[in-house]
């Protein structure tokens, strides 16, 4: 499971904001992985990543069809998602301020996308893809830190190149 996470971080870092739904996929795929772990952990790693993967392409399928609203929603769920992440990397557990904090991560990561489309794909998708890459890695506290960092920036770099370069972009 963790080599598909690996790869699906990887084109969420690298082509987020281009392949839109595939941001929207990879929201999807790591909150199906989510519920896979918590009300499936005693199956199979094959049958939590078919959930996982099923909730992927759902998210996909939705991004596909629902373009703005499927972007803003995954706005939301990815800011939240990476606040979750960023509270339990620093082992905030007050159980009150936990939920406040994921919920104003939610709402950041919704006015990203209300405020500039294009961009929010680009910071959301790396900082979402750099995610799946190191947990996937298995790396202690500092490296994974150190590989999220660098991960996050060269997703942006890349992404924000290949933006500037499309046709439509060159004036």
């Amino acid at each position: 499971m963790f080599i598909v996470a690996a790869f699906i971080g990887l084109l969420m870092l690298t082509m987020g904001r281009q392949l839109y739904w595939l941001f929207v996929g990879g929201i999807g795929f790591i909150f199906g992985i989510i519920l896979a772990t918590q009300y499936y952990s005693s199956q199979s790693d094959w049958v939590m990543l078919f959930i996982a993967l099923l909730a992927g392409v759902a998210g996909a399928l939705f991004a596909y069809s629902l373009d703005t609203f499927a972007i803003a929603a995954a706005g939301l769920l990815s800011g939240g998602y990476l606040a979750y992440i960023l509270l339990l990397t620093l082992e905030i557990d007050t159980d009150l301020l936990f939920r406040v904090l994921i919920i104003v991560g939610a709402v950041i990561g919704l006015l990203l996308v209300l405020l500039n489309k294009d961009w929010a794909l680009i910071i959301l998708s790396s900082l979402g893809g750099a995610t799946l890459v190191v947990q996937s890695t298995g790396y202690g506290p500092t490296v994974s830190a150190i590989l999220f960092g660098s991960l996050s920036i060269l997703g942006i770099i890349i992404q924000a190149v290949r933006w500037r370069q499309e046709p439509e972009r060159i004036k």
